[in-house]
């Protein structure tokens, strides 16, 4: 195991200031911080940076699309290919009962708000 290096306090206030007064986009910030976190932990540079550990996080492991994002749009598909098909003469309700028949689970009010 590597020994961490120790740097000074006022070489740490320097470095913070000098971050913070650079302007740089929160996203080279994180870069920084997980270039360093093998020498500091991810706590206190979050803090010395003025940048919550949510934040840093949420750039590292960027959240995909819901379960329900990705329903409703393959729901939309559904949808708008079928109204198509039919070449816009049924309804939300019809829709919806063609959709059912299909195997594909949804709700008038569900399909209604889809067409709007």
């Amino acid at each position: 195991m590597t020994d961490r290096r120790k740097y000074t306090q006022r070489f740490r206030d320097e470095a913070v200031e000098l971050v913070i007064s650079s302007g740089r986009p929160i996203a080279q910030v994180c870069v920084d911080i997980e270039a360093e976190k093998a020498n500091h932990p991810i706590a206190w540079l979050c803090r010395a940076l003025k940048v919550s550990r949510a934040l840093f996080y949420r750039w590292r492991n960027p959240a995909g699309p819901s379960p329900r994002a990705v329903r409703h749009e393959q729901l939309a598909a559904e949808v708008t290919g079928l109204f198509e098909k039919e070449k816009g003469r049924d309804g939300s309700d019809q829709l919806t009962l063609m959709l059912n028949a299909k195997g594909v689970e949804v709700s008038a009010p569900t399909v209604g708000a889809i067409m709007r």
